[in-house]
């Protein structure tokens, strides 16, 4: 008896350190950085859009109770675009942002998965590129930019307040 409970318990123990091993290297938002690198430089995306309006429509076609759009303009930005992608936990997409010098940002987005239920409020650089990411209301959001803009945590805190 007491050789199957101490067996027990060491798989018990051994799976919840596997689960622990297995999410320890995975960095918050890191398909949405992967989104930037892979697709906001692209020449096309699912749709062109340099209209807020119907970047927004679009929006509201694949996403319920997403809010409204920020007009990033007074930041310097105007839309491009969008892709809509997916990951564990269902559809997301990827918002493209220009400037007038030809500088992109992303913005993410994505219904809670698995592994991160709720973002919290932070930030990190990958390389180049710097995400920073937040949650609310249903989606974790993640906006990805050259980690030298400057721009970022203001675009990050309209964006946080809008979405």
């Amino acid at each position: 008896a007491v050789l199957m409970l101490a067996l027990g318990l060491g798989g018990i123990g051994g799976w919840q350190a596997r689960q622990v091993t297995l999410f320890a290297g995975m960095l918050p938002m890191a398909d949405a950085v992967q989104a930037h690198r892979l697709f906001a430089e692209a020449s096309t995306l699912d749709i062109e859009a340099r209209d807020p309006a119907r970047l927004q429509a679009w929006l509201g076609t694949h996403f319920n109770r997403v809010g409204r759009l920020p007009d990033l303009a007074g930041y310097g930005f105007q839309p491009v675009g969008a892709r809509l992608l997916s990951n564990e936990a269902g559809p997301a997409a990827l918002l493209v942002f220009e400037d007038r010098q030809g500088q992109r940002i992303s913005l993410f987005l994505r219904s809670p998965g698995e592994h991160f239920e709720r973002m919290p409020t932070g930030q990190r650089t990958d390389g180049q590129l710097e995400a920073r990411y937040w949650s609310h209301g249903d989606y974790n959001f993640a906006l990805v930019s050259a980690a030298d803009d400057t721009r970022g945590e203001q675009l990050r805190r309209a964006l946080g307040v809008s979405l």
